[in-house]
């Protein structure tokens, strides 16, 4: 209602519409013999959501817990020491779809980097190394600087460009 001197002389139509926000881009890291590394998705940010739901749409198959949440969370994926996932498979997509009436979707990418720096371990020193890259060190030509262009650049290395 809008007021003038304690007149009512309209009404605010009140507006249910949501708007999905899945929080910005991420790194995690591949779980391991013994540990899983835990992965936190957060659709916090989104306005007037009365209803979540997460759903993965590519990378390797992970189980989301909670799905049904604005914080859903799941295990990385497996590093099993010595393979590393490939392009696709480091890659994680998850769609979120947002209620109140009226639905909106947005997605979210978290990026498994594996063993960028070579030094046969997948830790935090793996982001740290990816952070550093430039955005023109896009050594495989994907379009992406991650840990693919680090290992194009370590299996070049000596060889000369043509």
């Amino acid at each position: 209602m809008v007021r003038n001197s304690g007149r009512v002389i309209g009404t605010i139509p009140k507006i249910s519409v949501a708007v999905a926000d899945a929080g910005p881009d991420s790194f995690g890291f591949e779980s391991g013999d013994g540990y899983n590394y835990v992965v936190h998705l957060d659709g916090t940010g989104s306005l007037g959501a009365t209803q979540y739901l997460w759903e993965q749409i590519s990378g390797a198959p992970v189980a989301l817990r909670n799905a049904d949440t604005a914080t859903p969370d799941f295990d990385a994926p497996k590093w099993d020491g010595s393979t590393e996932l490939t392009q696709e498979e480091a890659t994680l997509i998850f769609r979120l779809t947002v209620d109140s009436g009226k639905t909106d979707e947005t997605q979210v990418h978290v990026r498994i980097p594996g063993d960028a720096n070579g030094d046969n371990a997948v830790n935090a020193f793996d982001v740290a190394k990816l952070r550093l890259l430039s955005p023109f060190a896009d050594f495989n030509g994907d379009n992406i600087v991650d840990a693919f262009d680090l290992a194009t650049l370590r299996n070049n290395a000596g060889r000369a460009r043509s």
